[in-house]
């Protein structure tokens, strides 16, 4: 399952109090997620901006009496988690204080239509609360944490004001005598205002008494999980703290935006997120490595409904049975369940289909959305199925593989599944397909890949030129348009925009290059004159053969690591083991 965060287990009590917009004009940006008026009522949202009212926490997974158990750290030395099997953590990034610091925010920067650029001040956090923080320890790569920034440009404003908020988090897991092993990151920005509210609370995360859901297989692998939590980030709050909401605002028109985060190793896996035209760089400086993603705010259609009759409930109850509902509450004794849905994956598409007719096919708001997510890199060995005897093609590449960017409401997030017959790279989406002013909603899809990745799978030897991209409905195919390829540092890119939903298929086909195409041409010929004159010579053709990957232990005194490739060595600082 595919998610920006990595949630097994949260529990959150809404708050119901709308924080208001005035004016009938007022952006989607403002709409409020609506309240439940019956006891007994089903809910359910697909937005997946409330992911990221999980709050940074430092929880150790601690055996007593033979139950798992996941208390809350503020440090890796707290007596509160003294004999921890491992850790699990999800910090929130603080901005580089100097050239030397890793897993940071290196950067946030803007750039207007006309190429003008503008780098962002930190001005501060949120809140000043220590209570909210947690200290990590850098000489074992482990970043403090503390709660979502605010930043400024020069000249660059919003409707709202001048403030934009980040919220980056990298997760992952580590055991005492180990550094930590990063199985994801997500980042959000979003302009916002402070809105003073006296009923607003900040989300807390709590203790978990009782860790039944970790399997001792999870236990065994040091999975990271997201623990339990109080409250949520209610209303159209990106981020809340007692007493005030800092309440979401419309970007800037026509002004794309970049992050750039600085990390002790280098990332792998796949990126997913909300973004259009994204641009994606990764440097190595020195021992750290530097990743940049950058794209246009995107439109995306969220869905929000609640409902009452018995034989709907228990249809759209059908889709999630294996779910857990928050609990909103109804007047003074009433209860109502709300479903989210945070994942990328088939069962949110699925799930989005079984309650699409229910909302006459149309969003609830259309807000734009700029963020982005990573895959667990761990996790690629059984996401790489989809690409059938080509899966090793991403397994066998160091770092980051790809990047896919869509503005559906629900996606499935991971890699392309491939089709050997018909050469294509297949990517589910689905959304309504209305927008909530009733227009039809138009799409968009961005893929960037690796290009040394594409050729592995298509086994070309040169870089594709054009890439065909069709949306597929059942069995109709919809040419949206031959593309011409764009490559830079290695990358591959390509887009379509401008079809609708609401739940195609969207197939791409890469084209080989002409030269390419004249050389197979030229060995075909020669094949076929070869075997007419009963020559037993077969025309060479390229192979793909499955890469040799050799392990190696590495160790220096906070721990030790395990290095793969075809040749591995060890890093500087770290000698071999056996």
């Amino acid at each position: 399952m595919r998610k920006l965060a990595l949630v097994s287990c949260f529990f959150v009590l809404i708050s119901l109090l709308p924080l208001s917009a005035s004016g009938a004009t007022a952006p989607d940006e403002h709409w409020n997620l609506p309240r439940p008026t019956l006891d007994g009522q089903l809910g359910v949202g697909f937005d997946d901006r409330q992911g990221f009212s999980l709050v940074g926490a430092l929880r150790a997974l601690v055996m007593k009496n033979g139950v798992p158990t996941g208390p809350i750290c503020k440090s890796l030395n707290d007596p509160t988690c003294a004999g921890a099997e491992y850790f699990s953590l999800g910090a929130t990034l603080s901005p580089c204080r100097n050239a030397n610091q890793v897993n940071c925010v290196e950067s946030l920067t803007a750039r207007r239509q006309d190429g003008t650029i503008e780098k962002a001040t930190f001005i501060g956090y949120v809140s000043d609360d220590e209570s909210l923080f947690w200290r990590g320890d850098e000489t074992k790569f482990i970043p403090d944490s503390k709660v979502e920034s605010i930043w400024n440009f020069p000249s660059l404003t919003h409707p709202g004001g001048k403030d934009f908020l980040l919220n980056p988090i990298l997760g992952g897991s580590f055991a005492p005598d180990e550094l930590p092993k990063w199985t994801h990151f997500v980042t959000m920005l979003q302009p916002v205002s402070r809105v003073i509210d006296s009923q607003m609370e900040r989300p807390r995360a709590m203790s978990n008494e009782r860790l039944d859901f970790m399997s001792p297989e999870g236990i065994a692998g040091k999975n990271p999980w997201a623990g339990a939590q109080r409250g949520g980030h209610a209303k159209n709050c990106a981020a809340s703290v007692d007493g005030a909401c800092y309440r979401r605002e419309p970007f800037p028109e026509g002004v794309s935006f970049s992050v750039a985060i600085r990390t002790n190793s280098q990332v792998g896996g796949w990126i997913h997120g909300r973004m259009k035209s994204p641009e994606v760089s990764i440097n190595q400086n020195g021992n750290a490595w530097v990743i940049s993603v950058g794209g246009l705010p995107t439109e995306v259609p969220v869905v929000s409904e609640w409902f009452d009759n018995e034989n709907d409930k228990k249809t759209i109850l059908s889709a999630y049975a294996s779910a857990a509902p928050s609990t909103w509450g109804v007047g003074s004794t009433g209860i109502a369940q709300y479903f989210t849905n945070w994942t990328y994956d088939s069962t949110a598409i699925n799930r989005l289909n079984v309650v699409r007719p229910y909302i006459k096919d149309r969003a609830s708001a259309n807000p734009k959305i700029w963020a982005f997510g990573s895959i667990d890199p761990l996790r690629l060995a059984s996401d790489a199925a989809a690409l059938g005897g080509k899966g090793y093609c991403v397994l066998k590449a160091p770092g980051l593989a790809g990047i896919v960017m869509t503005n559906a409401t629900v996606y499935d997030g991971s890699i392309p599944a491939y089709n050997e017959k018909e050469q294509t790279l297949n990517y589910l989406v689905s959304a309504p397909h209305f927008a909530a002013n009733g227009t039809e909603f138009i799409g968009t899809y961005d893929l960037i890949i690796r290009a040394d990745i594409a050729r592995c799978i298509y086994g070309f030897n040169k870089t594709p030129t054009s890439a065909t991209v069709s949306i597929v409905r059942g069995d109709t195919v919809e040419k949206v348009s031959t593309t011409t390829l764009t490559e830079k540092d290695g990358w591959l890119s390509l887009a379509a925009y401008g079809f609708t939903f609401s739940t195609p298929k969207i197939a791409v086909k890469l084209n080989r290059a002409p030269e390419e195409l004249a050389a197979n041409a030229t060995t075909s010929v020669a094949t076929s004159q070869n075997s007419s004159q009963g020559s037993s010579k077969a025309a060479a053709k390229p192979a793909l053969k499955k890469p040799t990957v050799k392990s190696i232990y590495c160790a220096n005194a906070t721990g030790r690591k395990l290095v793969k490739g075809a040749n591995p060595k060890c890093p500087k600082g770290y000698k071999q083991v056996k």
